[in-house]
């Protein structure tokens, strides 16, 4: 597998680099990694140098530098294992398989060969082959059509494999393509702005968003550890706050939606221990209210809020 998706990366026409290079973003204190976008060929290639094992490196004769940027590159590489990645796929490209009008599924076809950042980064997936969808005939037929009029994306979340010699990106001296196999976290078919359908982490989220009239709202839901619904109405009490938050973040992203589950301890302040959202500013947001609010009990909280979409019809 590997040397085929090296053979098509290769294979595959140059593409001229674009904006500047964004090296993979680290991840610390077992936070929940934000979403790295690697949407251009200088991403794919930073994205790709920070995969690089330090042994790899090439050295001079200086050997205790050596083992210092063996040393430096093992610990990026360590953080950039942690991460969670985006790349959007033209629909052009895609393949579908069969319709499946049984389980109303649409997935796609074994000769899809998936290339995001301009075409340099290709990618092939070691678990959830296809990319499955529910759709019924008329949502797939929209995605197969929106296909063929080129107007259709895949935006891919992946992370990468718990097999660590398999993250590493193949690549052939000289060129600027790339090609990894990745593990798909969520994925969406997108035509025009708007998401026709989901997969994966989010897979049941409302398709309709914010700019198509869907209504915000915000829950609270009991929290584990010291204080229980105590600390829960405390948090309550800044429901017009975090539905703020949240209203803001839309403003960049209407489709956004999610938990983000708020950590309290005392002395060490409020950090977020798990974030299916992956909006950084509305994660700093509730950090910054969440900071604020006086919980009886002096013990770790984790908080759960969560971050809905409502379609009209089904708003409050």
């Amino acid at each position: 597998m590997l040397l085929l998706a090296l053979t098509l990366a290769l294979a595959a026409p140059q593409t001229a680099p674009g904006a500047a290079a964004v090296d993979a973003a680290p991840v610390t204190n077992g936070q929940t990694p934000p979403v790295q976008v690697v949407a251009d060929p200088p991403q794919a290639r930073a994205f790709c140098e920070s995969l690089t094992p330090g042994e790899r490196l090439r050295g001079g004769s200086d050997v205790v530098a050596q083992a210092r940027a063996e040393a430096q590159q093992d610990a990026r590489r360590e953080a950039a294992l942690l991460g969670r990645y985006r790349v959007t796929v033209p629909g052009a490209a895609l393949k579908f398989a069969p319709y499946d009008r049984e389980e109303q599924e649409l997935s796609l076809s074994e000769r899809t060969f998936l290339a995001g950042a301009g075409g340099t980064l290709h990618l092939w997936l070691v678990s959830r082959a296809g990319l499955p969808v529910a759709a019924d005939e008329a949502a797939a037929s929209r995605i197969v059509q929106a296909a063929a009029q080129k107007k259709l994306a895949l935006v891919l979340t992946f992370t990468l494999p718990d097999d660590e010699d398999e993250a590493v990106c193949a690549n052939a001296t000289g060129s600027r393509h790339y090609a990894l196999g990745v593990e798909p976290f969520s994925w969406e078919y997108v035509a025009d702005e708007q998401v026709l359908a989901r997969g994966g982490e989010g897979g049941d989220r409302p398709l309709v968003t914010a700019a198509q009239g869907a209504r915000p709202r915000v829950e609270v839901s009991d929290p584990y550890g010291a204080g229980g619904r105590e600390a829960r109405q405390a948090l309550e009490g800044r429901l017009q706050e975090l539905q703020g938050c949240y209203e803001q973040a839309l403003r960049q992203n209407p489709g956004l939606d999610g938990t983000l589950v708020a950590e309290v301890e005392p002395g060490r302040g409020v950090r977020l221990a798990a974030d299916s959202v992956g909006d950084e500013g509305l994660g700093a947001c509730v950090q910054g209210i969440v900071s604020r609010v006086r919980f009886a009990g002096g013990g770790r909280l984790d908080l759960p809020i969560h971050f809905l979409l409502e379609p009209p019809t089904a708003a409050r």
